[in-house]
């Protein structure tokens, strides 16, 4: 098994046992869910058996999530999409990564990772990267920033019932 393949295979797991103790589910409960029974989910969670397509689709429908997120870190889908967001201002504009380097004093090697989404920017690189591409106009905040609220609720092992009440809460309430 690859490195890659490994870690999407761990970051998968990871996310089906988090699901599962946050939810108090049962290894049966799971699989019932799932249509598999639960022996399966407890190869799956402990890496010892690899699931099938057809059921990371049965998981992705039950946890309520894109099929492809169950293999991506919550950090890593938010510097994807952050990156999305800044090729399609680069796009816009027709500039390339060379031109917004000269323009926010950040390094193109710098720009490629972030753009790779293999790093985070910092605060200094965030604030250079939108305001030069302008895209408070074209990025919605909220969303974003909600999504990372979730990400945090459920990094706290919040239950998805309290995680859906504080998103509502919040959603309601907002400005």
């Amino acid at each position: 098994m690859s490195d890659d393949t490994f870690y999407e295979f761990k970051i998968l797991t990871e996310k089906i046992a988090d699901f599962k103790d946050r939810n108090n589910l049962t290894y049966q409960e799971f699989g019932d869910a799932t249509g598999v029974n639960k022996s399966h989910i407890h190869r799956v969670i402990n890496r010892e058996s690899f699931p099938s397509l057809k059921f990371i689709i049965r998981l992705a429908r039950f946890m309520r999530l894109p099929v492809f997120s169950l293999f991506l870190a919550s950090e890593e889908m938010n510097r994807k999409e952050f990156a999305s967001k800044v090729k399609e201002g680069l796009k816009q504009l027709e500039w390339d990564v060379d031109e917004l380097g000269r323009r926010t004093n950040i390094p193109v090697l710098r720009l490629m990772d972030i753009f790779r989404a293999t790093s985070s920017p910092s605060r200094r690189e965030y604030a250079a990267i939108i305001e030069t591409l302008n895209l408070e106009k074209n990025i919605n905040f909220l969303e974003i920033k909600l999504n990372l609220m979730e990400d945090i609720l459920r990094d706290l092992n919040l239950k998805d019932e309290q995680i859906e009440n504080v998103m509502k809460y919040v959603e309601d309430n907002i400005g």
